[in-house]
């Protein structure tokens, strides 16, 4: 078996995020979060992994709305998420 320099707990971590961000109910939010997974999965701590799995327990037309700054998460780690994500929001044809 190969050895990896990630541990186990944020590899696992890492695992459930990719999956719960590639099953979304919406496409468009779905597509940013595996844009922002495919860039910055491999910087995440396990905290900020599990803190963005707690993020993401939000709706997703809460998250779109967020992202499109009709209204604003009410936790400060709900706001740093979508600050982090808007780098990857592309406009919706």
């Amino acid at each position: 078996m190969a050895e990896s320099n990630v541990p186990d707990d944020l590899s696992n971590c890492l695992k459930k995020l990719r999956f719960i961000a590639t099953r979304r109910a919406m496409p468009e939010v779905e597509r940013l979060l595996e844009r922002f997974l495919d860039e910055e999965s491999g910087q995440l701590s396990e905290e900020e992994c599990s803190d963005l799995l707690t993020f993401l327990d939000a709706s997703d037309p809460d998250i779109f709305d967020w992202l499109g700054e009709k209204g604003e998460p009410e936790t400060s780690g709900g706001k740093r998420w979508i600050r982090r994500f808007s780098v990857y929001r592309r406009e919706v044809p």
